[in-house]
């Protein structure tokens, strides 16, 4: 069997899959392509498009309008958001709950929140995002994440708080995204930034940007 896969550029090529090198709890080989998903396989199923080298796919997204304030409540109201959507536009069961929002906090960041997958990133129009976490905090960025829950292309501000390597950028991002105070001020990116910009805009007299701003922000799976 073959699977596909990604040149440096992000375009899909044929390549022979072999033995991961792992063992299975009986102690044989685990072997990509056999269908038997063991070992540190996530899934092992030539008919999934989203099974790749047999770790799964993670889909990100950019919430559709209407957008929001920075007053978002708190992060699990930000995920719960996330999860809401996907469920709507049918990417997931609405009893799953997969998805975490690409936000950071003086506590926590995204990358401390992010489950750091040695798989593939994907947009909701198929497109590749980046070819791994590890690839995704390295700037290794194939497709600007423009792609809303329902795979139509949006050109929007989004909130982050973060930069392109996951950390928490500097400042409060509006009292960790709790209030509108007109001194309060908050990182964003851009949904259609190519680069680092698609989670921190690089102009730094408009970004940070005040809390009464109207933004959408980032669904990550995980």
């Amino acid at each position: 069997m073959t699977l596909p896969a990604i040149s440096d550029d992000g375009t899909s090529a044929a390549a022979e899959t072999t033995d991961s090198g792992g063992s299975g709890s009986s102690g044989a080989a685990v072997i990509c392509g056999d269908n038997v998903a063991a070992g540190d396989e996530e899934c092992d199923n030539d008919l999934d498009p989203a099974c790749h080298d047999c770790i799964r796919d993670r889909r990100i997204f950019v919430t559709a309008p209407p957008e929001f304030t920075a007053d978002l409540g708190s992060m699990e109201e930000a995920d719960d958001e996330c999860n809401y959507r996907a469920a709507v536009a049918g990417l997931i069961d609405p009893s799953t709950y997969p998805f975490k929002a690409w936000l950071s906090t003086q506590g926590s960041s995204a990358a401390n929140r992010m489950f750091h997958s040695r798989g593939r990133y994907v947009l909701t129009s198929g497109d590749i995002f980046a070819p791994s976490w590890d690839g995704l905090v390295a700037g290794q960025i194939f497709h600007a994440p423009e792609f809303d829950e329902y795979g139509e292309p949006q050109s929007l501000g989004v909130w982050t708080g973060t930069l392109p390597d996951g950390a928490a950028a500097p400042g409060t991002n509006c009292d960790d995204w709790t209030t509108l105070s007109l001194e309060g001020k908050a990182t964003w990116g851009l949904s259609d930034g190519v680069g680092a910009t698609w989670t921190q805009w690089t102009d730094p007299d408009t970004n940070p940007t005040d809390c009464l701003s109207s933004m959408a922000f980032y669904c990550v799976e995980q």
